[in-house]
């Protein structure tokens, strides 16, 4: 079963970035001592990159299940 190639793209680009944005939290709280204003930062990047991960996975999913 074939996808459009956008929507796959588009999914596998939406994960890396959430993969990234976690990661970059991880860092940022491992590092000892974050200050507030940086970590509540990432978290929002975090989620904004979450939402936007749901989204991709939501269009792809549709496509498939249209197939």
């Amino acid at each position: 079963m074939r996808t459009g190639n956008s929507a796959s793209r588009a999914y596998r680009t939406a994960f890396g970035e959430y993969a990234s944005k976690l990661d970059a939290l991880q860092r940022l709280m491992d590092s000892g001592g974050p200050d507030n204003g940086r970590l509540e930062a990432a978290m929002q990047d975090v989620e904004r990159a979450r939402q936007a991960h749901n989204s991709a996975r939501d269009l792809l999913a549709g496509e498939l299940a249209a197939k």
